[in-house]
């Protein structure tokens, strides 16, 4: 339970957002040194070590990784994503204003567009 408490927080209180590195966008992502500091100023954690520590049993738990999966938690300025917010390749896209799943019709230029409409104009 406090694990999850903790990712609640965590999530609710970072600044995660996409963010660039070279030429790779990465999504819903924050910065380890930033989650650090966060768990210091808001008494999770007292010393920047033992935030780290918090941060790699997150990482162990599954519950963040590294966006690339290349490091293990830091204090600097490295890329992490919650799993929560990982795209899922096994669902379908939704479209944003009516929740439906995206069609491949809805990408064809006057798409079943009824011809007479044009011809009333």
């Amino acid at each position: 339970k406090e694990l999850e408490e903790l990712t609640s927080k965590l999530r609710n209180n970072l600044d995660i957002k996409d963010r660039k590195y070279l030429l790779t966008q990465y999504p819903k992502c924050f910065v380890g040194s930033e989650a650090v500091t966060y768990m210091l100023d808001n008494d999770i954690c007292k010393s920047r070590e033992e935030a780290v520590h918090l941060g790699k049993m997150l990482l162990a738990a599954n519950v963040i990784r590294h966006v690339t999966s290349d490091h293990d938690f830091k204090d600097e300025k490295k890329f992490y994503m919650f799993a929560a917010d990982e795209p899922s390749h096994g669902q379908k896209a939704k479209k944003d204003e009516s929740n439906e799943d995206w069609s491949w019709s809805d990408f064809i230029p006057g798409k079943f567009k009824n011809n007479n409409d044009d011809e009333k104009k």
